[in-house]
């Protein structure tokens, strides 16, 4: 009998979610009546001026909606030039929410058609308490920032501080610089989720083992830090794996006895945490100097930050500095900082080289840019590679033009056309982009495609682009390519698709003829048509077209 197999095929939709929302805003004057825009129609697609909030207060607007999951949308007062410039949201970003809730509260600060009046850099946690074991009867807090437009579909590396109740505020703002603008691909590292651990007693859990302890080997935690150890591990990094998207990258910070607390984490077999960040670390009995760098941790990164000013406190520090073959994921640097100014002084550093490899492409383009490349092969290979080390998912997006610019570099015009030939599949850069690049490695027939593509789209953004380049698209044409009549020809088509641009095409082409000693039949009609119906633009002011009489 004849085997036959059966195929089942399954098309996958995109889950939508449905909720009722009240969406209350809090606005800085009585007088000011505001509009919610969003993108569905419940919330007027993105009409500024559809969808108007009740007001039930001085101060407060609200309004009772059905959404569809995820949604985005934005305040204003009617109009784009009022647009609502909301506490927590990165200026002129979308509010996104991915989930249905009950309630959603904004304040909005100002207005962006209003003066800026005072100013207001706060950053918002949550506090949740813990129970432990190890404690009966005890209370941890744990101090949890979550990133902007946090998303529980997203994985996020956590970093866990110590001494929360001090170290956690210079941790956040160095945190959230380094993670901001990661909506418009401006983040230096992946954004994250930072946990910090108060102390209840602190002379308790981080007391470091001086080595005087008959008994006790300095290799181990006091018996109260090895319950601190233990709570850490079985009970707080479980609380935030279970509450939050966790990507299973791990880091610890500790300054001062946390430092030394911190390095005895990294050399203690286990697989927690995979970054260390150690400031202010005392080495009693030298036992770090005579051990570390035989038991040092291949697939772990340590960072050790120490002041020239802090005494005792930088020997191991400067030992560490001074070992000529360290592994690469080892660093220690030096500060002009004493004890209380180290961790200010180092944390961006610090937190940097956890995350060096984020965003860096420079192994990959080593080893793939070769007669094998293939754009979506080094998308997949950063992928995995970001997978592997700090297990968030991330696309290359916008960076792909540091990837053209190393092959322009390198005068590597087989994976530079190879990139662009898959980038014009997907349709991911625009035409201007392309062309921009094409145009700076020479790529000269390329760059010509992409402008005359751009003729041909319907796309609102390309003509707003194409407008705005005009001139630089007459340099490509005339200066580059000495074709000043095609330019002409170039410019005429787009006239005829953009007519409400006629002013500002009919002049660049009579004043290139003119520069050009060219005889265009249509000059003089195109003069008197300029003449007629001048506005101010951004081409040229009436004045100029004197210098075009003939």
């Amino acid at each position: 009998m004849k085997k036959t197999t059966s195929t089942l095929f399954i098309l996958l939709l995109p889950i939508y979610l449905f909720g009722q929302s009240l969406i209350t805003v809090t606005v800085p004057n009585t007088s000011d009546e505001v509009y919610i825009t969003g993108n569905q129609k419940s919330i007027g697609n993105w009409k500024p001026n559809k969808v108007k909030m009740n007001k039930v207060s001085d101060h407060k607007r609200e309004i009772q909606l059905e959404l569809t999951y995820p949604a985005e949308f934005k305040f204003t007062r009617g109009n784009w030039d009022s647009e609502g410039l909301v506490e927590g949201v990165e200026q002129f970003s979308n509010i996104t929410v991915s989930t249905p809730q009950e309630q959603l509260n904004y304040v909005i600060e100002r207005w962006s058609d209003e003066k800026m009046t005072k100013g207001k850099y706060a950053l918002n946690y949550d506090v949740e308490y813990i129970s432990s074991k190890h404690y009966p009867g005890e209370e941890r807090p744990l101090r949890i920032f979550l990133p902007n437009g946090y998303n529980s579909n997203k994985k996020y590396p956590v970093i866990y501080v110590l001494d929360g109740e001090a170290l956690f505020n210079p941790s956040i703002a160095c945190i959230s610089i380094l993670q901001a603008n990661a909506n418009i691909n401006g983040n230096f590292i992946p954004e994250c989720i930072v946990v910090g651990i108060d102390n209840v007693d602190r002379g308790r859990d981080l007391s470091p083992n001086w080595g005087t302890t008959k008994g006790l080997p300095i290799s181990e935690f006091t018996p109260e830090g090895e319950l601190f150890y233990k709570s850490i591990l079985e009970e707080i990094v479980p609380f935030i794996n279970d509450k939050y998207s966790v990507s299973g990258h791990n880091t610890l910070i500790g300054h001062s006895d946390g430092g030394n607390f911190v390095t005895k984490v990294y050399l203690k077999d286990n697989d927690v945490f995979d970054g260390i960040i150690a400031l202010s670390v005392n080495d009693f009995e030298g036992y770090f100097q005579q051990n570390f760098l035989d038991n040092k941790k291949e697939n772990k990164d340590y960072f050790i930050g120490y002041g020239s000013k802090d005494d005792e406190f930088n020997l191991f520090g400067a030992y560490l500095d001074n070992q000529k073959e360290l592994s690469e994921n080892i660093v220690a640097q030096k500060y002009n900082a004493d004890h209380i100014t180290l961790p200010n002084s180092s944390l961006f550093d610090a937190v940097k080289f956890i995350f060096r490899d984020y965003k860096n492409y420079d192994s990959l383009i080593g080893k793939m840019y070769n007669d094998s490349f293939s754009y979506k092969a080094f998308e997949r290979a950063y992928e995995e590679q970001m997978i592997t080390k700090y297990g968030v998912s991330e696309p290359i997006g916008y960076d792909v033009t540091y990837l053209l610019n190393q092959a322009r570099d390198q005068n590597n015009t087989f994976v530079f056309n190879k990139i662009l030939n898959e980038l014009e599949q997907s349709k991911f850069l625009q035409l201007q982009v392309m062309f921009y690049y094409a145009n700076e490695f020479n790529q000269n027939e390329r760059a010509s495609k992409y402008l005359y593509q751009m003729l041909e789209s319907n796309d609102a953004n390309d003509k707003m682009i194409f407008y705005a380049n005009l001139y630089q698209y007459k340099a490509f044409f005339v200066e580059k390519l000495g074709k000043a009549n095609e330019f002409i020809e170039f410019v005429e088509t787009a006239k005829k698709k953009w007519p409400e641009y006629t002013l500002e095409y009919n002049y660049t082409i009579i004043k290139t003829a003119d520069e050009q000693n060219i005889e265009f039949e249509k000059y003089q009609k195109y003069l008197k048509f300029c003449q007629k119906n001048f506005v101010e633009n951004r081409y040229f002011k009436k004045e100029e077209l004197k210098g075009l009489e003939k």
